[in-house]
């Protein structure tokens, strides 16, 4: 149980908010990648899945890795869009779409961005 409390530290440090609006400020590409143990490209290839990790249900979508930019080489990526300890949800990821990604594993092969929406870009738009 003592990783939900770094999961929130994880959360809460590389953020930067806005006290007024209470969202999400973008970091600068060179802090992302910094903070980023793996950085790929992929494509969303299934929908929103779940699974159940000490207590905390998470929500998350597949990708297949095209390409590594950062980090050891894998072929797939789960990216958690809602369910941590903190209420924030990542609205992103249509299937079939690339997508570049800031990422650092939480557990258990799950990911999160490192900016939040700020750490997924839709190569496609």
């Amino acid at each position: 149980m003592l990783w939900r409390a770094a999961l929130a530290a994880l959360l809460l440090q590389p953020y930067a908010f806005d006290a007024l609006a209470a969202q999400v400020l973008e970091r600068s590409l060179d802090q992302k990648v910094q903070e980023a143990t793996t950085v790929v490209v992929g494509i969303a290839e299934a929908g929103v899945g779940e699974v159940f990790l000490d207590g905390v249900n998470f929500r998350y979508v597949s990708f297949k890795v095209t390409r590594v930019l950062k980090g050891e080489p894998v072929t797939s990526i789960n990216l958690m869009i809602s369910g941590s300890v903190i209420d924030f949800n990542l609205n992103c990821c249509e299937v079939g779409k690339r997508y570049l990604l800031f990422l650092q594993e939480i557990k258990g092969g799950l990911h999160m961005s490192v900016n939040w929406e700020f750490g997924v870009y839709n190569l496609e738009e």
